[in-house]
């Protein structure tokens, strides 16, 4: 199982109050607010903390099939600049992140070293911010490169989600062995993807 997240640093300066102490209890535990306390850079360290907790909770999402917003309930430890782990109840998902100055990407997966080693995906500049545009390059990209690796014309691809919003990539309406996560936020979009 695999998650991803992508943070747009521009759009979040200037459409959050990230700095704002509710703001900042609201989301992050106690031992997650001494990071930050800590951090030379707060700023990224709180969009690097909210994005592991964002691409772990599309991994847990896969698993128990429950969505919730409780932020606080997903606990983000750092192991080193890029890596950490990320604890929801009884559960660890390993993340790996990438700083980018102008956006924060963060890959999320089970403790299992070999699905790291087959992750495709990749993040990419849009033109326009708006939602539907985000979606339509995101699906576009997955599904190129899932028909370049299918050899086979894109127009037999597509993407549904589940009810729980999960997207899954079917080929002439057949559900492949593919685990997918999308992200978008601003002018940055992201995917990843690992066949079964």
């Amino acid at each position: 199982m695999i998650g991803n997240d992508i943070v747009d640093l521009k759009v979040a300066a200037l459409a959050t109050r990230w700095n704002n102490q509710r703001f900042i209890e609201k989301v992050f535990s106690n031992s997650e607010q001494e990071i930050l306390l800590k951090a030379k850079d707060s700023f990224k360290i709180t969009w690097m903390l909210w994005s592991m907790k964002e691409s772990a909770y599309k991994v847990h999402l896969r698993r128990c099939s429950k969505r919730f917003f409780a932020p606080r309930k997903l606990e983000c430890r750092l192991v080193s600049s890029r890596d950490g782990i990320v604890t929801i109840g009884h559960e660890k998902y390993f993340t790996s992140g990438l700083v980018h100055e102008n956006y924060i990407y963060t890959l999320a997966y089970e403790n299992d070293s070999r699905i790291h080693q087959r992750i495709q995906g990749k993040c990419f500049p849009i033109d326009e911010a708006s939602y539907s545009n985000q979606h339509a390059e995101c699906y576009h990209h997955v599904i190129q490169d899932v028909s370049g690796e299918y050899k086979t014309h894109n127009r037999h691809f597509s993407i549904k989600k589940n009810k729980q919003g999960v997207p899954f990539i079917y080929k002439d309406d057949i559900k492949l062995p593919i685990v997918l996560s999308i992200t978008h936020h601003g002018l940055f979009c992201a995917y990843a993807y690992v066949k079964n």
